[in-house]
């Protein structure tokens, strides 16, 4: 993950967007490579898990109304997020990116691959399930012209999760139709 970071900032210009921070690792990481990064994530406390970085500017919102001024980012890296959005969801947050990237700007996106629905217990509840949506190539496509993006690149990588079982990762590269 730290070379796909890398070369994300390497990419790209202007201030940089982690859309669904969580705890801002990524963030950090990009902040490290001396840029400047505005975090965004649903969850307070996650945001305020790690200590502050002098370059990394966390902020409370939701990636499908993100709240982050037009044409205002240089790149929107978003990882492990979409894929807990079932279509509509993904649309609008795919079009939440497009809309604050500046003129140049492009989206990095990182889901599990996969076809089907999932819910799976959260650890410390019996009640609350957390969604996984799994979406074919095809149907990114869709999304993305959906929400006027188009694909330029996609590869996958494998990952372990925190039980240790290995996961395929669908890693997009997202460019600005037109």
């Amino acid at each position: 993950m730290r070379t796909e970071i890398h070369e994300f900032c390497r990419a790209s210009s202007g201030p940089l967007l982690d859309a669904g921070a969580g705890c801002r690792r990524d963030a950090v990481q990009m902040a490290r490579a001396g840029r400047d990064v505005v975090a965004v994530d649903a969850v307070p406390a996650l945001l305020e898990a790690e200590p502050p970085h002098t370059r990394v500017r966390p902020v409370v919102g939701d990636v499908r109304d993100l709240p982050v001024h037009d044409a205002s980012v240089g790149a929107v890296w978003c990882s492990a997020v979409l894929l807990h959005m079932d279509p509509a969801d993904f649309v609008a947050a795919l079009r939440e990116f497009l809309r604050v990237l500046a003129p140049g700007g492009f989206a990095q996106i990182s889901l599990k691959e996969g076809d089907g629905h999932s819910a799976e217990p959260m650890a410390d509840s019996t009640v609350h399930r957390r969604h996984f949506f799994f979406y074919p190539l095809d149907r990114l496509r869709d999304f993305s012209a959906a929400a006027g993006f188009r694909i330029e690149g996609t590869w996958t990588g494998e990952q372990a999760d925190s039980s240790g079982t290995v996961q395929t990762w669908r890693k997009l590269l997202l460019r600005p139709l037109g």
